[in-house]
């Protein structure tokens, strides 16, 4: 996949799929409300509904409320089953114990009862999703089959390359590649060796998209522009977020946890099992500081769940459960249509008709054409032009995408930056020479005669009309 440009895998998967944006919603299970998936699809996502505890009835009634408000794509995600716990009645116990300190000591649950996963995948398949998405593993192969037959795809999570290709081989039409910045659970195939499997976006991404022939879906870490822009130059064809949607108020999230996500800095959020069992990251809290080794999944769930509503009652989020990833800061309290909206008028790329990107990243310049990247904000001058190939001058003011370079100087300036062009050209033994460039490797960005930062490169058989460079211009 990574011989294809960051254009045009963005357009096919908005065209495969039936987006105007190449970001997808999070299936975060009890975070994805109707109201805020409908908002991100009728932005141009794609909607998103986490099912891990909902029952047939209840996705079917989610799916009603979409569409009563949508005609956009969405994704319904379960969790592969683990296999029946390994009880431990000593560290129940200790546990216990030290979540009494935080409220009422919750009861040593006999068996916990999940929901029937055969009975949800029915219901999921029946609502007729665009994609169904897994996480933990993959579908069994029935429900594989009966999703292809119905025109459904699949989306699968995974943290690793062995995972990745595991679902790929079972089907998958898509990698969710999984960063270790990502908030709530991780989705190791393993339960065991979720620890272990932590590797970030910038490793990841690339990986999967050199190896893999199916799209790869960036998720963690990614909350604005910048991050959506990098995900797609390191060869993901869409993004998906989370943490970046949980501060909207379709989301209705608990005003504690909200607060908390607010003011999180990246090294405020850590991995842990307390509110689960199962690994995940969240936001530091006196329970997760100070948890004595959890209980196996669901036991430990069970366990947490008084202690989780007693705090949400009393508004005391040392011991609430607050997922949230290392992007927790960017996240908006902006309605979610707004705040969709707002990434792409903060010049995210978005797919135009004919498969270009437009409304680049102020931090990625011409990502999907210049090479190197401008390393100077397009944001301060709005309405100038970009002499790069990327794009005309006339579209640059038309999306008022600029890049603060290229602005020109007084005619005296110029001229004086002219004679020095001429001088140095004239000293230069070189058929082009690039004279003082901090660019490498020269000419990337496109130009058989210009440098991409504050070089000037010059034809030597005529020096007194090199054309125009950025040292001619602001710097």
């Amino acid at each position: 996949m990574t011989s294809i440009t960051a254009r045009a895998r963005a357009a096919a998967f908005c065209e495969r799929f039936g987006l105007r944006l190449p970001i997808l919603l999070a299936p975060m299970a009890g975070s994805t409300p109707a109201p805020l998936a409908t908002a991100v699809a009728n932005a141009g996502g794609m909607g998103a509904f986490g099912a891990l505890n909902a029952t047939p009835d209840s996705i079917a009634d989610w799916a009603r409320a979409f569409r009563a408000q949508s005609n956009g794509s969405f994704q319904v995600n379960l969790w592969i089953p683990d296999p029946p716990p390994v009880r431990d009645a000593a560290r129940e116990a200790a546990m216990a114990d030290f979540l009494a300190a935080h409220g009422a000591r919750p009861p040593i649950p006999d068996g916990p009862v999940l929901p029937d996963f055969a009975a949800q995948c029915r219901a999921m398949l029946a609502v007729g999703p665009t994609a169904i998405s897994s996480i933990m593993g993959v579908f069994p192969a029935e429900v594989i089959a009966e999703a292809k037959a119905r025109g459904i795809a699949w989306f699968a999570t995974a943290t690793t390359l062995a995972e990745a290709h595991e679902a790929v081989a079972a089907g998958a039409d898509a990698i969710v590649a999984q960063g270790a910045e990502a908030g709530g659970h991780r989705g190791a195939f393993d339960a065991a060796r979720a620890d272990m499997q932590v590797a970030g976006g910038l490793a990841l991404i690339p990986r999967f998209a050199d190896a893999l022939e199916v799209p790869v879906i960036a998720t963690g870490g990614i909350a604005d522009a910048r991050g959506i822009a990098a995900a797609l130059t390191l060869g993901a064809s869409a993004v998906q977020i989370g943490t970046g949607y949980l501060r909207c108020p379709e989301t209705a999230l608990h005003p504690s946890w909200s607060a908390a996500i607010a003011e999180a800095e990246p090294e405020g959020t850590m991995l842990t099992r307390v509110f689960s069992g199962r690994l995940g990251r969240g936001i530091t809290n006196a329970v997760t500081r100070n948890a004595p080794p959890a209980a196996a999944y669901p036991v430990q769930r069970a366990l947490f769940a008084p202690v989780r509503a007693a705090a949400e009652k009393a508004n005391n989020p040392d011991a609430m459960q607050m997922w949230a990833g290392q992007a927790a800061r960017l996240a908006t309290a902006a309605q979610s249509s707004r705040a969709t909206s707002a990434i792409r008028r903060n010049r995210t790329p978005s797919v135009l008709p004919d498969g270009r990107l437009r409304n680049l990243s102020p931090a990625v310049h011409c990502v999907s054409r210049c090479r190197p990247p401008c390393s100077r904000s397009m944001a301060r001058s709005p309405r100038r032009s970009c002499s790069r190939r990327s794009t005309t001058a006339s579209s640059m003011r038309r999306t008022s995408m600029s890049c603060s370079r290229f602005r020109r100087r007084p005619r005296s300036v110029r001229s004086t930056a002219r004679s020095a062009s001429r001088h140095a050209a004239q000293r230069s033994p070189r058929p082009r020479s690039v004279i003082a460039s901090t660019c490498r490797p020269a000419r990337a960005c496109g130009w058989p005669e210009s440098c991409a930062t504050r070089g000037t490169t010059v034809r030597a058989s005529k020096p007194a009309r090199s054309r125009r460079t950025a040292s001619s211009r602001w710097t």
